[in-house]
């Protein structure tokens, strides 16, 4: 202890504005700590003055009692009221046995209080709150009420606080429900008891229990029991009786408990329930029942305002009446009654709104990143309504899964366990009601059926992990407007991660986000490096593509990392609603993990041409927004010519798909009329080639754009240009063609001309 720091603190004590004098000079305890009493003067009328003190018991003159305790500075010091001070207010700290009572300066950390404001700000706080106890505004927040205070917290009791405070209904003065209890006895140690309200009624009645035996396990005991459950009697007029008067917690026997009944019109009801068990008490054996059996008692009292910390106005006070089997009423003890495991908990402590509308969705794969997603969501209380996974967890898989092994190997399943399957077992213990199917997405589309069942389990979302193309393909080429995808993966052995999410009504859809995921990788030449390189390319094939693969290189930990934020973003989208776009969150990790970029980037709708083609297989051109804007404004700086210009982007031939990020400007040489346009050739191959180097290969030419001046079809010239670029080409190229009526194309591709219609090879 620095005692320097101790006398600039009285210092600071005497320099305040209310300080009245030193009652007893700073002395140091055995213990080591530091204590003085000095007077604080509390504002007051002149009529309260002359009397001494206010209506509520607080003087003109309060002694307070600093200590500072050993480690001071580096421990906050404590003040102390005298110990008759007035106990009916509010923001007291729980007093323990006969301790002088404490007032509660601060709403959070005392601590965080002292390091920023030091002795003086507390010394605000201090005389705020004598003057709000003066005045008997301690509990007037407009907003919320004040819970009791109470000094000693013996027992818990856990139920849906909730469900309970909807009991007993209207005509009746009690009602009883089962529960479950532990505790454990010793010579020298009073038990605690542990009980679970159950969703089953309950009786007094010595036949309801006759069943309830109590099992012994030394020191610990458990049994069954019930739960009184009352509620303050209306007032004569049939209103609700609101008690809006602050008193303190003080039950300790039955003696307290009724007077604190009768405070809260509920006495008759209080005094039946400790008649019920004084009765009951004498026709238990003791041969089935040792101990001391807790009769849980729960009072609802409605308060003025919303009980702080909670959503209801309804105050719950809880205690446990021991009945002694063979006797009668033992003690009367505190119980806190806290909420059991739900998702309203779940949410609340997640800083998401306790009342949200559950809104089912699908987890596709159930591996190391989606399994840590779905773990993180279920503790949001926002579980997915489906698991899909097809693979079994192998003891490899737990190095970077989010759930555990079995505790020993004598624990091991005989049979395989599937991941989805584990994750559903594990997400219902976070009160989820989740369905795991060990079948991949292929499966769930095989019959009507199942994809009914996949339908009505992603209303709201589906969330692919799996780092699987195919399935991304198949993902995007869904007959299901109405469920929007979302994809997330990892790259580059965890130092780049993406999260896509398709738009409304599946515009974009997840092959277009993704193309336009690739195009913002190939924009920053670290992350197209890390990802598009040679080296990585070289890696996707030894490892496999994705996170998915057992032996990517990436610990647990990044995963985690970027589980996390992936997580974050469905919990934003969940309680703000998905986004009214397309949307990427791209993330960009250090060599040395120490930091993290990440950029949200929207992805509006695209613009979908169907191409013509001399073929019978059908072909589409996805033309972005982007692209769309810089052919209006080409179009716009030529408005009695038509212009055009080269498309740029890259074509999936799983899906018939020619997707445009870009368009690159007609070369200096290109020719321009009413009605006809020559694209030049000066610079344009170079140009080409350097960006095709640029993307890694990822991207190229896919064809060339131009408009008409009027609103019609493909015109000769443009199906004969289609047909001689279709026979240089090695790959599909388009023609798109802008219209004052909109797009149209052609496809360009010299297959349409080798295969006859049966699939055989053309003879002429």
């Amino acid at each position: 202890m620095r005692v320097s720091a101790v006398q600039r603190a009285l210092t600071d004590i005497s320099a305040h504005r209310q300080f009245d004098r030193w009652i007893n000079s700073a002395q140091q305890l055995e213990s080591g700590e530091w204590r003085a009493t000095f007077g604080l003067r509390v504002e007051m009328s002149s009529l309260w003055t002359l009397e001494g003190q206010t209506p509520t018991g607080i003087l003109a003159v309060e002694p307070v009692t600093v200590s500072f305790p050993i480690g001071y500075p580096d421990r906050v010091p404590q003040f102390e009221l005298r110990a008759d001070f007035p106990k009916n207010v509010a923001h007291l700290l729980p007093i323990k046995g006969d301790g002088s009572p404490r007032p509660c300066l601060v709403q959070g950390s005392i601590e965080n209080l002292f390091r920023t404001a030091g002795v003086p700000g507390l010394l605000v706080q201090l005389s705020n709150w004598l003057q709000g106890a003066a005045s008997d505004s301690l509990n007037d927040d407009p907003d919320t009420w004040e819970p009791a205070r109470r000094d000693t917290i013996d027992d818990l009791i856990i139920g849906d606080t909730l469900s309970l405070q909807r009991l007993p209904k209207k005509k009746q003065d009690i009602a009883y429900r089962s529960t479950a209890y532990s505790s454990f006895r010793s010579k020298n140690v009073t038990g605690v008891y542990r009980i679970t309200a159950l969703s089953d009624d309950g009786d007094l009645t010595a036949q309801t229990w006759s069943k309830y035996a109590q099992r012994s396990f030394s020191p610990m005991y458990a049994g069954r029991s019930v739960s009184a459950i009352i509620r303050s009697k209306p007032l004569p007029d049939g209103s609700s009786f609101v008690c809006s008067e602050y008193m303190p917690d003080d039950v300790k026997d039955v003696a307290s408990l009724l007077r604190s009944a009768r405070r809260w019109h509920c006495e008759n009801a209080v005094q039946s329930v400790i008649e019920g068990i004084e009765r009951l008490a004498p026709k238990f054996k003791t041969q089935t029942v040792w101990w001391p059996i807790p009769i849980s008692l729960l009072i609802h009292v409605e308060r003025p305002r919303v009980v702080a910390g909670t959503t209801s106005a309804i105050e719950t006070f809880g205690y446990v009446v021991e009945m002694i089997p063979g006797k009668g009423v033992g003690s009367v003890r505190i119980a806190a009654v806290i909420d059991e495991l739900n998702t309203r908990v779940l949410r609340t402590f997640n800083q998401l709104p306790a009342e949200t509308v559950a809104q089912p969705w699908v987890l596709l794969g159930g591996g190391s990143l989606g399994s840590k997603i779905g773990l993180h969501m279920a503790r949001c209380g926002l579980a997915p309504a489906l698991v899909l996974d097809g693979e079994a967890l192998l003891p490899h898989n737990y190095a970077r899964h989010a759930l555990l092994p079995p505790s020993t190997k004598n624990d091991a399943p005989l049979f395989p366990e599937f991941k989805a399957y584990s994750m559903a077992k594990a997400l219902e213990l976070l009160s989820a009601s989740t369905t795991g199917k060990a079948n991949t997405i292929q499966e769930s589309m095989l019959t009507k059926a199942s994809e009914e069942e996949l339908r009505a389990a992603s209303k709201w979302l589906i969330l692919n992990t799996t780092a699987s193309t195919p399935v991304r393909h198949l993902l995007t080429s869904w007959d299901n407007p109405h469920t929007r995808v979302a994809d997330a993966a990892l790259y580059a052995s965890g130092r780049v991660a993406a999260f896509c999410v398709e738009g409304p009504e599946r515009n974009p859809n997840l092959d277009e986000v993704d193309t336009i995921k690739l195009a913002s990788f190939i924009d920053d030449a670290e992350v197209a490096k890390l990802t598009l390189s040679g080296k990585a390319r070289l890696e996707l094939i030894r490892t496999g593509t994705g996170c998915g693969s057992e032996t990517m290189q990436v610990s647990d930990a990044t995963i985690s990392v970027h589980a996390a934020h992936v997580s974050e973003e469905l919990g934003r989208f969940y309680s703000q609603g998905l986004p009214d776009s397309g949307a990427i969150l791209l993330a960009k990790r250090s060599s040395d993990g120490l930091r993290y970029e990440a950029r949200r980037i929207k992805v509006p709708a695209f613009h979908r041409v169907d191409l013509e083609t001399n073929g019978t297989d059908m072909w589409r051109l996805h033309l972005s927004e982007a692209a769309h804007q810089k052919i209006e404004i080409e179009i716009a700086r030529h408005p009695h010519t038509e212009t055009g210009g080269v498309l740029w982007g890259r074509f999936n031939e799983s899906l018939g798909a020619i997707y445009v990020v870009d368009v690159i400007d007609a070369p200096p040489d290109s020719k321009r009329s009413a009605t006809y346009f020559e694209l030049g050739v000066q610079g344009l191959q170079e140009l080409l080639r350097e960006k095709h180097r640029q993307s890694y290969s990822e991207m190229c030419c896919v064809g060339t754009w131009h408009n008409h001046l009027q609103t019609s079809g493909p015109s000769s010239k443009d199906r004969k240009s289609a047909n001689d670029i279709g026979k240089a080409a090695s790959y599909p190229n388009a023609l798109l063609i802008s219209t004052p009526g909109g797009y149209c194309g052609l496809l360009a591709d010299s297959t349409n001309k080798m295969l006859d219609t049966n699939g055989g090879a053309a003879t002429s």
